[in-house]
């Protein structure tokens, strides 16, 4: 299979100006400027295809110029009779936003195009009165109606290959049978109609080919440009906001054409009068008159085409002021496009960022002054952006497509170079591996930074009297020395840097201390690459604000809301309609439908049909989605990676079903407008899935995703931890007859420290073989039934027994997760250490009461501010245990809630009870990761496996060291580990070999 990339416009335009330079040393005459479009494409033809929806950039009207030529070659080679086809190819539209397939629908629908989805081409082919015709598809039936008759088809949403019973058909092998061209199509003969039209496209941006189609077939690249997309948005832009320059402009489109249209009549006319005339024309006087009145209307109109002209460039001199607006906001898709080259699963149509963007335009805040009005636009759009796909990215890539967002921003505000954005792409891809060896001169600590330093030393950024201009202000004592002479002259302040505890800008030797904050940003990365996400987090605050580094958990409910009624200009209110499907992207130990479920039980009885698919189940979820669509159910569709074959098929019913007027594949016509007959507004589907590259790109583009997988932190992990508990025991009552309020606060108290075991125990797992003998993953279901043990007692009015909580929590619940006796261990050790602190109160804290609730308010602020951590390192081992993550009193939940958005410094391996040495460790994996997805977002897709295999080899260096980071008392940690394949040996507690906890060691 070969794939088929995309071609790069300035390509074209090199090779394209290498030709007219050949030419030009032939001593050929060619046209200046010199244009394919404009030598092959009457100006008629490109006004009509804009009027017709192709986008107006010169790599749109390439693709339809190639179009066209290519069809007109088809038809013109049967014009001539029987003769064989000449070498012209029917074309491969490789479409992803569907710009191409939407232009073509619109310029063939005078001829009757008939469109046909991959997903419909085995479905059998139905007769007009009803019934099904025998063993006929409904493709072969479309082609049976059009080839003979010349009617256009358009197959679309192909995976790759066509069909192969289309083989002759694509091959253009056609015979001569009784004296008529027939192709076989299966095992129709057909007879072959001379203006026959093929059109196939793809929504794949790669989609793979085999040698011998694509070498058969003309591939038409209509992946959408910035320029073609910055003219589209532009132009939605200037209508909202001036609707009256739209308007005006769109009646001079209308003008020209009409006008460019006569010009060539009073053309054709001429040509036909002197063709036509006998003898001396200038004897002929009917002759002469026409050639005066077609000579006066030809002057009058261009006269008209040149005002036309005029207005044109003063209205388009008006819509440019838009171009702060669209313009950015065309190179912001271009970025999320991007990202389907780290995931496939990260698929985002054109069609739903333009509805997005019209959002921005429709609900932000309106100003009387136009930079005021742009400026709150450009907010407002990347705000949005942000947030809509944030949500749908895996926590390993928030962090990056967040700084992608903000580079972004510094992209449109002129404050970053694109040779500094490229070296950051390239950074992942510096290894010692064929770099020159580290100079003499060069300190030994900074050596291992020496190939990311080379490369920064190569930019102009870095070295010589270009350095200046790129710091932030003038410095007094600035020499014009680089980056190498500073390394050399001031390696004390360089080599300080690799040890100081945060690389802020300030610790950098002068006058690099002043650097712009990308360039700031590489020599992180090129010196501490372990503080290299904390530094883009410190950015983006800088940049976008500190809430787009951290955003909020997904709240899925949201999602399922019924959507704002869109406005009608009729005094009958537009029907509604329900929300998008939503698809659950999972990953392991996640539960994604736990709060679905939870909305969906507030609804009636019933009305929740969940189907498991696997094998046979396909037709199950089809009957339940139809049925959940026309009676307003809740349809809950789980593991959809284990019918990948059938998912075309849903994509094919989703599309029906929310979309309106999509062209029917059988009759060529349109379908009807589902409006609100057929999907009720209660209707709900909600699918899940695990990611998988075979997902069908047709289905990611028509749903809202959302990927459900583990918190991206400790801190996060905790807050959802308390999110279940919180949802789980807020209707807890507790008997009249107990002392309530102590029993109140040490039950909560209990529950807390349940969701601070599952986060201990579920965190532990980011480190891998270094944390567990053999890595499990806990889910949330873990903590409810943990949780479920408690409250159960609570309501049934019994004492929690705590042999019996350790037995099912350390040894039942998670305990069972594990294989391994030593991660078994490690378990009952942080339980036992997590109960301890849950079931003995201090001493100190008496109960609440009115009279005293102010002072013990106080109090508390006041030694929780002591608990908080230092910047510095923390002597007291007590200050960095699980000690810390309790408060000291609990009279409700929404104290718990309250404490837990407090807490910080949960990024200390110290909580986990690992050293601090893991932590760096951590942060360098953490680090090579980003640099990696930058590099395969930047492009640069090539060096992608060679950043994994440098991740990995400076991971195993880093392990191979762990004995030097961490200390000689490891306590729970495997006491010598080298590679994934060695057996770790654990040294527990005494406490540990005792047979159970006893019920003595606790009180309430």
């Amino acid at each position: 299979m070969i794939p088929v990339y995309n071609r790069s416009e300035t390509f074209l335009e090199r090779v394209l100006a290498e030709w007219i330079q050949a030419v030009v040393e032939a001593e050929l005459e060619v046209t200046t400027p010199f244009s394919l479009v404009d030598i092959l494409t009457p100006p008629l033809h490109v006004r009509a295809w804009g009027l017709e929806g192709l986008p107006t950039d010169a790599f749109s009207l390439q693709n339809a110029t190639a179009i066209k030529h290519t069809v007109n070659l088809q038809r013109k080679a049967h014009s001539d009779g029987p003769a064989p086809l000449p070498a012209s190819r029917w074309p491969y539209l490789v479409d992803p936003d569907e710009q191409g397939t939407r232009w073509l629908q619109l310029h063939e629908a005078a001829n009757e195009l008939v469109v046909l989805r991959e997903q419909d081409f085995n479905a059998p082919a139905s007769r007009p009165g009803g019934g099904a015709v025998a063993q006929i598809t409904l493709l072969e039936d479309a082609l049976a109606r059009c080839i003979p008759k010349g009617r256009p088809v358009l197959l679309m949403d192909l995976a790759g290959d066509p069909p192969s019973q289309l083989a002759d058909l694509v091959a253009r092998n056609t015979r001569e049978e009784g004296g008529v061209r027939v192709v076989t199509i299966s095992s129709l003969t057909l007879q072959y109609h001379p203006g026959f039209r093929l059109y196939l496209a793809s929504r794949h941006a790669r989609p793979s080919l085999s040698l011998e189609t694509a070498a058969s077939l003309t591939v038409v690249n209509f992946t959408v440009t910035v320029q073609g997309l910055h003219d589209n948005l532009r132009q939605i832009l200037v209508r909202k906001e001036r609707p009256e320059l739209e308007d005006e402009r769109q009646k001079l489109v209308l003008t020209t054409s009409s006008h460019q249209r006569a010009l060539q009549d009073t053309e054709e006319r001429i040509l036909h009068t002197l063709s036509s005339a006998q003898g001396n024309i200038l004897e002929s006087e009917e002759a002469i008159n026409i050639l005066q009145e077609t000579k006066q209307m030809s002057d009058d109109i261009k006269r008209k085409q040149e005002q036309c002209v005029e207005t044109e460039a003063a209205l388009l001199e008006c819509c440019k002021q838009y171009e702060s607006v669209s313009r950015p906001a065309a190179s912001l898709y271009i970025t999320l496009a991007s990202l389907a080259s780290v995931s496939p699963m990260y698929q985002f149509s054109l069609r739903w960022y333009v509805d997005l963007y019209v959002a921005v335009i429709d609900t932000t805040g309106k100003s009387s002054v136009l930079e005021r009005r742009l400026s709150l636009l450009q907010e407002a759009l990347v705000s949005r952006v942000h947030s809509a796909v944030v949500k749908g990215l895996a926590a390993p890539h928030r962090l990056p497509f967040t700084f992608l967002i903000a580079l972004h921003a510094l992209r449109v505000s002129g404050a970053v170079n694109p040779s500094v954005e490229s070296a950051l792409f390239r950074l992942a891809s510096q290894s010692p591996a064929g770099c020159t060896p580290p100079p003499d001169w060069l300190a030994v600590p900074l050596a291992p930074a020496w190939p990311a330093l080379l490369h920064l030393t190569t930019l102009p950024e870095f070295e010589g009297e270009a350095v200046q201009m790129f710091f932030v202000q003038e410095v007094a004592d600035f020499a014009s020395a680089g980056l190498s002479e500073s390394l050399e002259k001031d390696a004390v302040g360089w080599v300080s840097l690799t040890s100081c505890a945060l690389p802020e800008k300030s610790a950098l030797p002068r006058p690099w201390h002043r650097l712009q904050p990308v360039l700031w940003l590489l020599l992180v990365a090129a010196l501490r690459l372990d503080k290299l996400t904390w530094a883009v987090r410190v950015i983006v605050g800088d940049i976008l604000g500190a809430h787009f580094s951290s955003p909020p958990p997904v709240d899925v409910g949201v999602f399922l809301e019924a959507p704002a009624q869109p406005k009608s200009s009729s005094r009958t209110p537009a029907p509604a309609r329900p929300p998008a499907p939503l698809l659950l992207v999972t990953s392991p130990g996640v539960d994604a439908l736990e709060e679905v479920l939870l909305l969906a039980a507030q609804g009636p009885e019933g009305a929740l049909a969940n189907v498991s698919l696997g094998q046979g189940q396909s037709s199950v979820a089809e009957a339940a989605v139809q049925s959940g669509a026309s009676e307003g159910g809740w349809v809950v569709l789980q593991n959809l990676h284990h019918a990948l074959d059938w998912l075309p098929t849903l994509a094919n019913i989703i599309t029906r079903l929310y979309t309106e007027g999509v062209p029917n594949g059988g009759g060529g016509g349109a379908r009807k407008a589902n409006g609100n007959g057929g999907l009720h507004p209660n209707f709900r589907l909600i699918l899940t899935t695990e990611p998988t590259d075979e997902f069908p790109v047709s289905l990611l583009r028509s749903v809202e995703k959302v990927y459900v997988d583990a918190p991206g932190d400790a801190r996060h992990a905790l807050l959802e931890a308390n999110l279940t508990l919180t949802r789980h025991a807020s209707n807890l009552t507790f008997s009249e007859e107990d002392e309530e309020e102590e029993v109140e606060a040490a039950i909560y108290r209990l529950l807390h420290g349940l969701s601070v075991f599952h986060t201990v125990v579920s965190e532990r797992g980011r480190h891998g073989h270094l944390a567990w003998a053999d890595p499990p993953a806990f889910t949330a279901t873990d903590l409810t039934l943990a949780i479920s043990v408690v409250t159960s007692s609570v309501e049934e009015g019994r004492d929690v027994d705590p042999e019996m909580l350790e037995y099912l929590v350390g040894r039942v619940f998670y305990g069972g997760r594990v294989h391994r006796v030593e991660d078994q261990q490690v378990i009952l050790s942080i339980l036992k250490e997590v109960l301890t602190i849950s079931l003995k109160l201090p001493e100190e804290i008496t109960p609440r009461s009115a009279e005293g609730a102010g002072e013990e308010e106080e109090e508390e602020d006041e030694e929780e501010e002591e608990l908080e951590p230092t910047g510095g390192g923390v002597d007291d081992a007590e200050d960095v245990g699980l000690v810390r993550l309790f408060p000291d009193f609990v009279g409700r939940l929404d104290d718990l809630a309250e404490f837990v958005a407090g807490i910080t410094g949960l990024d200390r391996p110290e909580i986990f009870g690992l050293p601090a040495g893991v932590q760096q460790l951590q942060e360098i994996e953490a680090g090579q990761r980003f640099l990696t997805v930058l590099a395969t977002v930047g492009g640069a897709q090539s060096l992608q496996g060679k950043s994994e295999r440098i991740s990995k080899d400076e991971v195993n260096r880093l392990k191979k060291m762990r004995s030097q980071m961490i200390s000689a008392d490891v306590g729970l940690l495997p006491q010598t580990y080298i590679d994934g394949d060695s057996v770790p040996s654990w040294r527990a507690p005494d406490y540990l070999h005792s047979a159970s906890l006893s019920a003595t060691d606790f009180h309430f």
